[in-house]
């Protein structure tokens, strides 16, 4: 199924559902967002520019964190798990990615990834990052990509 993707600020109400009912399963626990984080965004209007929420047909599909400086976006991305391993996830990279080639154009888009998440690994390699480092989540490895925007 193909869906026409909305990007928006994340809202409270779904930084709240992402906070208290998503749950990835093992491998991938450790994206399950944590109660502090969704505090710091509560609180931090700051922190809330940062955030964008992912629709399908008024259903959230994911979000993403952005940070930027004058070279580089940093992107964070999650769909929501009972969507993952779909395939979906090419479509849904793509429309961030075209959401960053507007607002962010001609910036390096960076960001890691667990080095054991081959789903996203793989997803990343097909949609043209190239691996340019390696970094830690969490004292985790991860690998660290890019691609330019």
């Amino acid at each position: 199924m193909y869906e026409k993707y909305r990007i928006e600020a994340l809202d409270e109400r779904n930084a709240e559902i992402i906070a208290e009912c998503w749950r990835y399963p093992e491998p991938y626990e450790f994206y399950n967002a944590d109660h502090k984080r969704y505090r710091e965004f509560k609180e931090d209007n700051e922190k809330k520019k940062q955030y964008f929420q992912v629709t399908a047909d008024g259903s959230l599909v994911g979000y993403f964190h952005l940070k930027t400086d004058d070279r580089f976006v940093n992107l964070d991305f999650k769909m929501k798990p009972e969507l993952c391993g779909q395939g979906r996830g090419k479509q849904f990279l793509n429309a961030i990615e075209k959401y960053l080639h507007r607002y962010q154009k001609g910036q390096t888009i960076v960001g890691d990834v667990l080095s054991s998440d081959e789903r996203a690994l793989t997803l990343l390699k097909h949609m043209g990052y190239a691996q340019c480092g390696y970094a830690e989540l969490k004292n985790n490895p991860a690998i660290r990509y890019m691609k330019k925007a």
